[in-house]
């Protein structure tokens, strides 16, 4: 029994081995991705990366900055502004302390000083941006009197409105 336990044991050594280098492999070619400005690429191998070896050093706070970056490139038609809002990954309108407690976590995850991989100091630049536009009452009110303009525009333009009568 003792010699099935250590096959076992180094089986799982080597099948853990091969995900990390995998994982490595992955975490690469997201970069390169990104370099090559292919966002949507970049994160299909980022969490594929992370899926194979979640504790692989930096490819979480990467995987996160690329869905910063990837819900920057959304801009709502009306504003002309990313949606601050998917930044934080909250809903529309959320509290500010909601928006405080992302903004926190956030920029803990990609403060330029403690997170050198790639991507991190843009989404920094962005998550800093979104964070003085919903913490600052005033353009906070704007942008969401803009977001509701364009949130019934949405509903209409999607092809099936229903019947009113």
């Amino acid at each position: 029994m003792a010699a099935t336990d250590a096959t076992s044991t180094a089986d799982d050594f080597e099948e853990e081995s091969i995900s990390k280098w995998e994982s490595l492999r992955l975490k690469t070619l997201a970069e390169q991705s990104y370099s090559s400005s292919d966002l949507k690429l970049a994160i299909k191998h980022a969490k594929r990366a992370h899926r194979l070896c979640p504790t692989l050093d930096g490819v979480s706070e990467m995987l996160t900055a690329f869905k910063i970056l990837s819900a920057a490139e959304n801009t709502t038609e009306t504003t002309g502004t990313p949606d601050w809002y998917k930044i934080f990954e909250v809903e529309p309108f959320s509290d500010i302390n909601l928006i405080k407690k992302q903004y926190k976590k956030l920029a803990l995850i990609l403060h330029p000083d403690k997170n050198k991989f790639v991507a991190s100091e843009e989404a920094f630049k962005l998550v800093n941006e979104a964070f003085s536009v919903l913490s600052d009452k005033i353009r906070r009110k704007e942008y969401d009197m803009k977001l509701r303009i364009a949130i019934p525009d949405r509903g209409r333009g999607g092809g099936g409105s229903g019947s009113r009568r």
